[in-house]
């Protein structure tokens, strides 16, 4: 059975994403050369806290972090280390928050300094068509299978799609590493 949500419930749900939407925009601001992914997650921890929030995966099946973070050719989801970012990595960052009861979730990428036109265009690509995706999601409309990004899109831009990831084909002048892709 479908619950569906009263109006107090869903202004608590908007608190809770844009708790979520205002630390991962100050977790990708503060990304620069030489921070460590620990100190981007400890830093995302601090301002969860400053709004009144508490991280929705700190704990979630023994989960360590605050977020989820992933550099270069780490698959997404990953864990905050001591690893330092350098300038023209790829950092997936995915920021969720319990807020009043209610669970904020969200996630973007950010070029370190900048990238390789190559990687550039990919990130371009893949966030549009993701856009295209979600611009399926209607009103009765079925969500599973169903939006999973642009496909056409993506093979015009000579990037595979896959189950609702975009890669760079293989055979294409690539660089030497894309967020969550493989060449």
């Amino acid at each position: 059975m479908i619950h569906l949500k009263k109006d107090h419930e869903i202004a608590a749900m908007r608190l809770a994403g844009g708790v979520a939407s205002t630390v991962l925009r100050e977790a990708a601001a503060f990304v620069q050369p030489g921070i460590s992914t620990l100190e981007i997650d400890q830093y995302a921890g601090e301002r969860i806290s400053h709004y009144g929030g508490k991280s929705a995966f700190l704990g979630y099946r023994n989960y360590p972090c605050q977020i989820c973070i992933s550099v270069n050719e780490e698959v997404v989801h990953g864990l905050a280390s001591g690893r330092c970012v350098q300038f023209g990595d790829i950092v997936s960052i995915d920021v969720g928050v319990r807020y009043d009861g209610y669970i904020g979730d969200n996630a973007t990428t950010v070029a370190v300094g900048g990238c390789d036109p190559a990687v550039q265009r990919m990130m371009e690509v893949t966030e549009k068509a993701l856009y295209n995706g979600l611009g399926q999601a209607l009103p009765g409309k079925k969500g599973r299978g169903h939006f999973t990004g642009d496909p056409e899109l993506c093979r015009g831009q000579r990037i595979q799609h896959r189950a609702g990831i975009c890669r760079a084909r293989r055979g294409q002048k690539s660089p030497r590493r894309a967020a969550n892709s493989k060449f």
